[in-house]
């Protein structure tokens, strides 16, 4: 089958037991019914001990232990299976993880998740601008789809995808420059594909004549009012993200930590911070990331704005989470950052669902309340246009 990935994908290797985080602890682990087979008849001792730490009530999973380790996670932080069978005996989840991937019409797309920390560091310090390549990689365990030509639909979203991902790419412009036009053009976007799809080439030719723009846009003043209700804006922000679904208690404590400070990091944003250029290309590959892992499934629904919004909402707490930092957030401290947010959100279909859902029921994602929004976090001018040749 054809799959089209990142180029820093086929660089992606398990790190196992040198991994200061694990995806073997506090995840419950559904069994497909291939690997259920295959542990039902493995022989021996091992082939007993596979089935008595399996529950078979509802769909078969790994029982946890009390620390909530995989059984088969042993005292070295190694998977018992892969070193007692071979690492083709691993379940579908655990063989595939910490790679996600997006069925079109000739193949299929691939990347890695950013909850996995060896994952998180090749995608966020990756230095040049991504590429996307293709290649021939039948998957484990799949059964090779018809080839298919994509219909008019998926060409469309095709194209307009390129489009966001070179405004994300064009590093004359500093970053908030770069996330401010890519909210335009999602609006401009969703407008055409709800309206007159015969306007897209008229649009894509305009966006295109925008990666030519290489001065930063510039901050307006916001007047006393227009920050009250940013600030207001950034309480409701914060506040959305607690009603979520919640994998560890800590980040509850986070998230109220930053709605507290919100006065503080709103300040600290405009006023004292300055994106260096190595953090700048790590927010540029993490707004890549999540057009790549997101934007497509805009298939199903028609719904390409509500994917720009995600993906910003996404950028937006991530730097929310570096500007609370008391003191100056490392490359270390951000790409772990990146990774609990991941845990968090993206990895819970629940709490990706509702941001999807807020970006059309909420008055948070309106196109003015947006824009309001980023420029309530945007350093001084000098700031921004020093970053302007230093990428």
């Amino acid at each position: 089958m054809k799959q089209r990935i990142p180029d820093y994908y086929p660089d992606f290797h398990c790190i196992g037991s040198a991994c200061k985080d694990n995806c073997c602890i506090g995840w419950e682990i559904d069994i497909d019914p291939v690997a259920w087979e295959d542990y039902r008849s493995q022989p021996g001792a091992f082939g007993e001990r596979l089935r008595t730490e399996i529950d078979t009530e509802g769909e078969p999973h790994f029982r946890l232990k009390e620390d909530e380790r995989c059984p088969f996670l042993n005292e070295q932080n190694l998977c018992d299976i892969i070193t007692t069978l071979g690492a083709g005996h691993l379940c579908q989840i655990c063989d595939r993880h910490p790679r996600f991937y997006t069925w079109l019409s000739d193949c299929t797309e691939a990347g890695l998740g950013l909850c996995c920390e060896e994952a998180a560091r090749l995608i966020l310090t990756h230095r040049t601008p991504v590429a996307f390549l293709e290649r021939e990689a039948p998957m484990k365990g799949e059964q090779e789809l018809p080839h298919q030509q994509p219909d008019q639909w998926e060409n469309h979203l095709l194209a307009a995808r390129q489009r966001a991902l070179l405004i994300l790419q064009n590093r004359t412009l500093p970053i908030e420059s770069r996330v401010l036009l890519l909210l335009q053009y999602g609006e401009e976007l969703q407008s055409c594909l709800e309206e007159n799809l015969e306007q897209l080439p008229e649009l894509f030719a305009r966006w295109d004549a925008v990666q030519e723009l290489h001065q930063p846009i510039k901050r307006p003043v916001l007047s006393t009012r227009q920050q009250k209700g940013a600030l207001a804006w950034y309480q409701q922000f914060a506040g959305l993200y607690q009603e979520f679904e919640i994998n560890d208690p800590a980040w509850v404590t986070q998230l109220q930590e930053i709605q507290t400070r919100l006065p503080e990091i709103l300040q600290h944003a405009v006023q004292g911070f300055v994106l260096s250029p190595e953090a700048a290309r790590e927010e540029e590959q993490l707004l890549v990331y999540g057009v790549w892992r997101y934007f497509m499934k805009a298939m199903q629904d028609h719904d390409a704005l509500s994917k720009i919004h995600l993906v910003f909402s996404s950028w937006l707490m991530h730097r929310l989470l570096v500007l609370a930092q008391t003191e100056d957030c490392s490359c270390a401290q951000r790409l772990s950052l990146a990774v609990r947010y991941s845990k968090e959100i993206e990895y819970s279909e629940e709490n990706i669902d509702a941001l999807l859902a807020a970006s059309f029921r909420s008055s948070l994602f309106g196109q003015d309340a947006l824009r309001m929004a980023l420029f309530a976090i945007m350093p001084a001018e000098a700031a921004l246009s020093a970053l302007t040749n230093s990428l």
